[in-house]
């Protein structure tokens, strides 16, 4: 079989310059020439290749395998598509992707190939590490479904029991009657905690339910307001409610956004808050703004402020951090918006939903 012939320009420019591993191999599968990016990736000198096939270069029970497969393909005159790769590097597993192209002349004879590789340990190792994080979060949300699951029963008993030394309150000590009223706030407190972990757990499985119906987002807006009014910690709450602005929106999950925007803006900002809506065009648009206690929210926490379990202001933490989260899976279920911006006048949020 005559050689092959790689004393030219276009094939020394190809070896050069090539962005991939290139291996010649003559019809034994042995090595004619590789290039300066095969040897980059493999460490080795050409040297140390020339003259030899896969298996006498590496000694593996992998390079013997992948030797056989170059025979093959050469004696056949068939090309391999990429393919994985793996072999040990002294301590360290090195993951690889070639393929091979047979070189045939016009009258059919095979003078060898042109063997591709690919250097993918860096890839490999972050697509299983990414692997390993997404099983850790399901492994996560089903967890906190679980237990957001299995805490609903024990503390409805807690505040049955509770309610009931309540109403009996006139022949109770004035000691017993503060610890069931402080059960009752304790336990109502757990509630929406564990209506928070199983809403998160739901928004990360895409499964968050909506009932819609037609409704006034504004009969929301006042009753929002009007739970503020009566809160443990009452702030000024200004209301700016437009004309009649009706929807097909789910009415319970839409009040949970609006009070979770609204008791937001209550804890972290400065009085007076302003809930405001308005139609405009074909779509609700919904407006929670208030006074910064502080300078404007920074750029960078802006960026993450509807993360899970993300506190802005870890002075003031009170729950899990997921009420902005949920507030805006809540919205993007309904195909809608929720931004924030932060400027020295104030922090607003805005709501934006399709009426229909």
């Amino acid at each position: 079989m005559e050689p092959l012939d790689l004393d030219t320009p276009l094939v020394r420019a190809l070896l050069q310059h090539a962005p991939v591993g290139i291996v010649i191999l003559d019809h034994d599968a042995r090595h004619v020439a590789v290039n300066a990016e095969w040897c980059r990736q493999t460490g080795l000198t050409p040297a140390a290749a020339i003259g030899k096939t896969s298996s006498e270069v590496w000694g593996t029970p992998e390079s013997a395998a992948a030797e056989r497969e170059q025979r093959e393909r050469i004696r056949s005159a068939r090309p391999l598509e990429w393919q994985d790769y793996t072999h040990l590097e002294g301590e360290e597993t090195v993951h690889y992707r070639w393929g091979l192209s047979p070189v045939v002349a016009e009258d059919g004879r095979v003078f060898g190939a042109v063997a591709f590789t690919l250097k993918v340990t860096d890839q490999v190792n972050a697509e299983r590490a990414l692997a390993a994080l997404q099983r850790a979060e399901q492994d996560r949300d089903l967890f906190l479904a679980a237990l957001g699951h299995d805490l609903r029963g024990p503390l409805g008993v807690i505040r049955t029991g509770a309610d009931l030394l309540l109403r009996s309150s006139a022949a109770l000590q004035p000691d017993v009657q503060r610890i069931a009223a402080r059960t009752v706030r304790s336990v109502s407190r757990m509630s929406r905690l564990i209506s928070q972990l199983l809403d998160f757990a739901r928004s990360r499985s895409g499964t968050i339910g909506l009932q819609p119906s037609w409704f006034d987002l504004r009969e929301v807006c006042e009753e929002v307001a009007t739970d503020a009014a009566f809160s443990d910690t009452p702030a000024g709450l200004e209301l700016a409610l437009g004309p009649a602005c009706e929807g097909f929106w789910d009415r319970d999950r839409l009040e949970q956004v609006v009070h979770n925007l609204v008791a937001n803006a209550i804890q972290h900002g400065a009085p007076p808050v302003r809930l405001s809506l308005r139609a405009e065009a074909g779509d609700a648009v919904l407006q929670v703004a208030n006074q910064n206690r502080g300078p404007p929210i920074a750029p960078e926490t802006l960026a993450r402020l509807f993360e899970p379990f993300h506190h802005p202001d870890r002075e003031r933490r009170t729950g899990l951090g997921l009420g902005l989260f949920i507030a805006r899976s809540i919205v993007e279920a309904h195909r809608g918006t929720l931004t924030a911006e932060s400027t020295a006048d104030g922090t607003r949020f805005e709501v934006r939903l399709p009426r229909s």
